[in-house]
């Protein structure tokens, strides 16, 4: 899943892979320097060569491919701003402190997003305005089964 880093609402320069300047996937790590970059983009780069993409110094296979643990934390904590809330906003509809009344699962971050939804036993895969839309569809069901 690619995440233009445009949608983050802080700049994060260390959390976008070099390769494919999404914000990463999985970031791991080969070098002694390292360099992380998403897991694919790691993969496909040490295919025909095995050098780190940023410093050239030899790595060993993907195999040895290191999770940035510290890296996925600080992914896991960022919020994408939703770029349609800025619009309705612009054309006149409810301010932004109204707003995340009306759409509280949009102001979570990706990682509380599906947090919640394993605990109400729904699929967590996708996008964050698949999350959201999934949570907020599954919190009317439940306000619909209730009143």
């Amino acid at each position: 899943m690619w995440i233009d880093p445009d949608w983050l609402e802080e700049k994060c320069d260390e959390c976008v892979c070099a390769l494919c300047f999404g914000v990463m996937v999985e970031p791991a790590s080969a070098c002694v320097e390292v360099h992380s970059f998403c897991r694919g983009c790691y993969v496909k780069a040490l295919v025909g060569q095995k050098k780190c993409p940023a410093c050239r110094r030899p790595v060993a296979d993907e195999s040895k491919l290191a999770r940035n643990r510290q890296l996925e934390g600080i992914i896991g904590k960022l919020r994408l701003r939703c770029e349609h809330g800025e619009k309705r906003e612009e054309a006149g509809g409810p301010p932004a402190a109204k707003r995340a009344k009306l759409e509280p699962a949009a102001s979570m971050t990706v990682q509380a997003l599906r947090k919640e939804l394993r605990q109400r036993g729904l699929k967590t895969p996708g996008t964050k305005p698949e999350l959201v839309a999934r949570l907020e569809e599954d919190r009317q069901q439940g306000a619909g089964k209730q009143g």
